[in-house]
């Protein structure tokens, strides 16, 4: 069984948001992440870099995300424990 970090991601997997679970990998350390919930219940996680690299970067990742160049911790994870 490949990795989620090893698949493919194809046309069909960038229209289809994944909603965000117990551990959404390193989105949910990313300055560029910002939390969506929707009507229905779910809460997904919007990368802010497809806005101005949507070929590179898909609007709703698929969770959880464990490589990304464009990953930059966000301020909670850059304090010191």
């Amino acid at each position: 069984m490949e990795g989620a970090a090893n698949r493919a991601v194809d046309d069909f997997e960038l229209r289809r948001p994944t909603a965000v679970s117990a551990a959404p990998g390193l989105c949910g350390h990313c300055v560029h992440a910002r939390e969506i919930n929707s009507d229905r219940g779910p809460r997904y996680l919007l990368c802010g870099r497809a806005k101005d690299e949507p070929l590179r970067y898909p609007k709703y990742p698929h969770l959880p995300v464990f490589t990304c160049r464009g990953f930059e911790p966000n301020d909670e994870t850059r304090r010191p424990s």
